[in-house]
């Protein structure tokens, strides 16, 4: 399944930073936005005509998380970065808004 196939139009997809992307999805919950990561996830590392990516996710889910703009990015740094000490640990972890990739060998 591509990336834009869990797309809804009032979604939003953009780029945060350097590698980072933020992913904005406008009502949904925690286990829609698990989805869509798992979609990203298995998108971006199963292209067969581009390097393997190593991708670690993490959600920030209003209002459980918080209910500013701030609150929530921190929220999903924190589950980012608890993925990518997994990540260390084990071979590709999921876990599920903002999204860190990094092209192997670079």
């Amino acid at each position: 399944m591509g990336i834009i196939h869990w797309r809804l139009p009032i979604d939003l997809g953009v780029r945060y930073g350097g590698d980072e992307f933020a992913v904005v999805l406008i009502d949904s919950d925690k286990g829609m936005a698990e989805q869509v990561a798992q979609s990203i996830e298995t998108g971006l590392r199963s292209d067969p005509n581009e390097p393997a990516l190593r991708v670690s996710i993490g959600i920030g889910i209003y209002p459980w998380d918080g209910r500013a703009v701030a609150e929530l990015i921190e929220a999903a740094d924190r589950r980012l970065y608890k993925s990518k000490r997994a990540e260390n640990r084990r071979a590709f972890p999921v876990a599920g808004g903002i999204l860190h990739s990094k092209r192997a060998g670079r």
